[in-house]
């Protein structure tokens, strides 16, 4: 999975670099602070988290008046559960040529261990994501982006043991990512 990201961003780069001859519309950056509600699930339970520790840092570029697309990186941090630095490639669709626009993308979340207590461990590992979104790029460079992240694949963020008494019979519980609800504002520029 990890080979197959790297082709897609080869692709992408190849792509960009081409259709700019071909299509000649441009490049632009933006730099979002993101808040977001991170979502997990710890056995049967679904708990959730807000961080105000999120920021996205991107590179878009622009098709034409409906197609945009928009390679970022970002980090992400909550609390002991989840601490990670993103990178991912969208695709956003603009409605109508007007400045509302929907996307998609696919994306990879590098995550550091971020707690090792007694009692819970986050895990350093890499988790494949999709989002989908809806934003809007106002004529003043400002930048609103609703995006949900969902989890591709193995969504193991970390566990938590617990043992009463005897070390031996302890009980492990594993906690799972289920999304994250992130609310983007930023400013964009033409390049």
């Amino acid at each position: 999975m990890k080979k197959r990201f790297i082709q897609i961003v080869l692709v992408y780069l190849l792509f960009v670099s081409l259709s700019d001859i071909l299509f000649a519309q441009g490049f632009s950056t933006s730099i979002k602070y993101e808040p977001f509600l991170f979502i997990y699930k710890v056995e049967k339970n679904i708990e959730n988290e807000f961080s105000f520790s999120g920021i996205d840092v991107s590179l878009d570029y622009k098709i034409n008046n409906r197609l945009q697309t928009e390679f970022q990186t970002g980090f992400n941090y909550v609390d002991n559960r989840y601490r990670g630095i993103d990178a991912g490639f969208r695709i956003k669709s603009f409605l109508f040529e007007s400045p509302i626009y929907f996307s998609g993308g696919l994306g990879i979340s590098f995550l550091r261990n971020a707690a090792m207590s007694h009692s819970f461990r986050s895990y350093e590992k890499q988790i494949y994501f999709g989002s989908i979104g809806i934003g809007v790029n106002s004529t003043s460079n400002i930048v609103i982006q609703f995006t949900y992240r969902f989890p591709i694949g193995n969504n193991e963020i970390g566990h938590a043991e617990y043992s009463i008494l005897n070390p031996e019979n302890k009980r492990i519980i594993k906690y799972k990512m289920v999304g994250m609800l992130k609310i983007g504002l930023g400013y964009a520029i033409s390049l």
